[in-house]
């Protein structure tokens, strides 16, 4: 929370448009570092897929055969299919979008035009008016002529100045009205304006920090992947190395369970056990159960690390 309004006062001080820029790059980093996240997510669930298909096409189904033809030999064990994962995608719809504010420039500049137009023709009616030259004079430029030095007038100067004076008023006021609510509207449009950057700021940084989260997810995921990846490679190198030493077993003794040896009949079961492991965390969908798959994963491990004691103990 305290990081909120410390990022809420750092953003008090920024400007409009800073605020704006960096509210977009926040989304663009966000989404384009959660898409990184997807991408190796998906490469290392990919790498499993496969290397689990082709461990059931290949040295299971081999292994299966081979066993299948033992007498007596107790196979039972709890049947686990080799279940498919899903790649994660980053559809459209979860994008952010930034609702910009309306700087409303082109309606401004537009009332901004009419404001002068009017005032223009106000101030110019009000002249002819009151100057009477359209009552003495039928010549639009003479009517003109005169309502400019009436305005004149009204600023008590020197009659040689009389119509520039005139002409500034006609001119000048106009135009400081036209000034003045660009000035104004700019004022209140920027206060709003601000406002909302702001809030599009700290929506910025929520949103960068949900897809942080997210990324970091999938990362973690994308871990236990490979972790997943590297048990089944070593599992499969003990259970290839079983099925030519049950080869040479079935060589020596025949098919008969019972004619094996001690030592034989341990290389069967532990290449059992093996064969059951492997299908133990083939048999789950990680992205369909999670916690399933990791206790899966905590105990094929731990099989696989009691495979290598073999050779330290």
């Amino acid at each position: 929370m305290g990081e909120v309004i410390q990022h809420t006062q750092t953003a008090e001080k920024m400007g409009t448009q800073e605020l704006l820029k960096k509210a977009q790059e926040l989304v663009k980093s966000g989404e384009a570092e959660y898409e990184e996240a997807l991408k190796k997510y998906n490469e290392s669930l990919t790498k499993f897929e496969e290397f689990k298909d082709s461990l059931h096409s290949g040295l299971i189904s081999e292994f299966e055969s081979l066993i299948e033809n033992i007498s007596q030999l107790n196979r039972q064990m709890q049947e686990k299919p080799n279940v498919s994962e899903e790649k994660a995608e980053f559809s459209m719809t979860e994008r952010k979008i930034l609702q910009m504010p309306d700087f409303k420039r082109a309606s401004r500049a537009i009332k901004t035009i009419l404001i002068f137009i009017a005032a223009l023709l106000i101030i110019g009616a009000y002249s002819i008016y009151e100057s009477g030259a359209f009552k003495s004079v039928n010549d639009p430029v003479e009517i003109f002529a005169k309502a400019i030095e009436y305005l004149g007038t009204l600023l008590n100067v020197d009659a040689k100045y009389t119509s520039a004076a005139g002409a500034a008023v006609l001119i000048g006021v106009p135009l400081l009205l036209a000034i003045l609510y660009w000035l104004i509207t700019s004022v209140i449009l920027d206060r709003k304006n601000h406002a909302v950057a702001v809030n599009l700021y700290n929506e910025a940084l929520e949103y960068k920090s949900y897809m942080d989260n997210r990324a970091r997810d999938y990362l973690e995921k994308k871990a236990m992947f490979d972790e997943a990846l590297e048990v089944l490679e070593t599992l499969s190198l003990d259970l290839a190395k079983s099925s030519y030493e049950i080869r040479l077993i079935t060589k020596f003794f025949g098919q008969e369970y019972e004619n094996f040896s001690d030592v034989a009949k341990n290389i069967v079961e532990e290449a059992v056990k093996t064969r059951d492991e492997i299908r133990k965390i083939c048999g789950v969908s990680m992205t369909h159960n999670p916690q399933e798959f990791n206790e899966a994963l905590t105990e094929t491990k731990e099989y696989a690390n009691g495979l290598k004691r073999r050779f330290v103990d």
